[in-house]
């Protein structure tokens, strides 16, 4: 998510599972039009992304190229939901805006409103999106989580989700990669995410986040069935790649695929 208001210096955000520790967190910092991540995973080497300044290219353009459960440091999603999980952020500095419920109700964040002792809470089925405050005038730092985050709960956002979406980003933006919807369909579908079209529509109700579903569990299936995976394997190390947990979400869904 690119925060507006901040051209040079340190913007971070640290994904993290409770209790808030060290193994789970992601770093990022923007320097001019470089956006440099890296994660606390025994790969010292950052990974650059090129960046529009906001004169180049407004916020409201900054979320074509982007999934939507990203809740990264370089552009903001749009509004969606999750099914299974809550997610719970705090602002070490700066601010930063959300937008939550069907009415879509924005809000400024900061570290007074929403310090450590007092997270904000996003509960699952709630309508949300992250945005860049168009008032910052510091650099911005927030850790977010999801939860719950138990073992066997399946479809989760967890570091592992993060890690992969994260360096799949990257990749696209360095054009080491090329964009997949295919990807991306079923790295959002296996995280029990959903857009949400046409929130105002009351008349509609669940359809507004049923029917995005619908369209994303066809292409999480044919993106199965062409041998896609929820995590990737070329973000992990061969360590979390042969970890029992790795391999029964991955296995299960090979499963699901030969059921086809």
């Amino acid at each position: 998510m690119t925060i507006r208001g901040v051209r040079r210096g340190k913007t971070m955000l640290r994904f993290v599972a409770p209790p808030l520790v060290a193994s789970s967190i992601f770093h990022g910092q923007i320097v001019g039009k470089t956006a440099r991540l890296w994660c606390d995973l025994g790969n010292a080497a950052p990974i650059d992304l090129h960046l529009p300044t906001l004169a180049e290219a407004p916020s409201s353009k900054l979320t074509s190229h982007v999934p939507t459960n990203t809740c990264a440091i370089l552009q903001s999603p749009p509004l969606h939901l999750h099914f299974q999980q809550a997610e719970s952020f705090i602002v070490l500095s700066g601010e930063i805006g959300t937008t939550t419920t069907y009415s879509r109700i924005d809000t400024i964040h900061t570290p007074e409103n929403t310090p450590p002792s007092r997270p904000h809470n996003i509960p699952p089925w709630g309508p949300h999106r992250f945005w860049p405050s168009p008032n910052a005038t510091e650099d911005t730092t927030i850790m977010v989580w999801a939860h719950p985050n138990p073992t066997d709960m399946e479809d989760k956002m967890d570091r592992l989700f993060f890690q992969c979406l994260l360096f799949y980003v990257s990749d696209i933006s360095e054009k080491k990669a090329p964009l997949s919807l295919l990807q991306v369909m079923i790295m959002q579908h296996f995280s029990a995410t959903a857009l949400i079209m046409f929130p105002n529509l009351w008349i509609l109700g669940p359809l507004r986040w049923w029917i995005p579903w619908i369209f994303q569990c066809i292409c999480a299936h044919i993106a199965m069935w062409m041998g896609y995976k929820p995590l990737m394997k070329k973000y992990m190390s061969q360590e979390e790649w042969e970890d029992k947990d790795v391999q029964e979400r991955v296995g299960m869904r090979k499963k699901e695929k030969k059921d086809l």
